[in-house]
């Protein structure tokens, strides 16, 4: 999205981001703040952390809640984000327009840091190339091609690996929360437009799936969806 001199929509709730992104607790306070909002209005919020210009808009494609404009003074940026879609904004009546949005209260939490933490379950090395973006995130062609290319004799063994090792680092976005997990560790739910919906817990999936009137698929099969339609293509 272009960047504007102002937002031309007057936001019905704001908070400042600080240098928060959004795998660090941005979105959290992105889904405090909205949830009180309607369908609808709209909700302001700033940030100096260049990376969440280009997560963010991902977070609403996948969220259906719109980004309206994009406001850049300096190192800091402002977004104008509507809770649904924009054509779903009632018409303000005056009176409307002089109630307040009341500020969110956001009571202290008390954090007790444990002296000592448990020592790490054991866990099984995880394989090459068992790792893919998923969702809002575009598939990457170029492990299609590794895989391809390896199983023709093109590409050796430590090539193939290195392959590997890129591929497992890649994380998809929980539906409900926003955050980060990665894609191995997720529930997929496929969607009408052929796309995957990720989730971090089973039973979100599944109440998702149950509205789109579809089933919980695991990684495996999520990843074998997206080869055989890439084979296709």
């Amino acid at each position: 999205m272009e960047p504007v001199d102002r937002h031309r929509l007057e936001a019905d709730a704001s908070f400042d981001g600080g240098d928060l992104d959004c795998g660090n607790g941005l979105l959290l306070l992105i889904r405090q703040h909205m949830d009180p909002l309607e369908r609808g209005q709209l909700l302001e919020f700033r940030s100096t952390e260049i990376s969440v210009e280009e997560d963010f808009p991902a977070w609403c494609r996948l969220t259906g809640n719109e980004l309206v404009s994009l406001v850049r003074q300096g190192k800091e940026r402002s977004f104008l984000v509507c809770k649904g879609k924009l054509a779903e904004r009632p018409r303000p009546s005056r009176r409307a327009r002089a109630q307040a949005v009341a500020p969110l209260a956001r009571q202290p939490v008390t954090v007790t840091v444990p002296a000592t933490l448990p020592r790490p379950a054991p866990a099984p090395d995880v394989r090459p190339l068992s790792v893919m973006g998923i969702g809002s995130w575009p598939r990457p062609r170029w492990m299609l091609q590794a895989i391809h290319e390896h199983l023709e004799g093109r590409l050796g063994e430590a090539e193939f690996q290195a392959t590997g090792a890129k591929l497992n680092a890649t994380y998809v976005y929980d539906q409900e929360t926003g955050l980060k997990l990665f894609g191995k560790t997720a529930f997929f739910v496929r969607k009408g437009d052929g796309e995957f919906a990720s989730f971090l817990r089973k039973g979100e999936a599944e109440v998702f799936a149950a509205k789109v009137s579809t089933k919980v698929i695991s990684f495996e099969e999520a990843v074998a969806h997206a080869l055989s339609e890439s084979a296709t293509d």
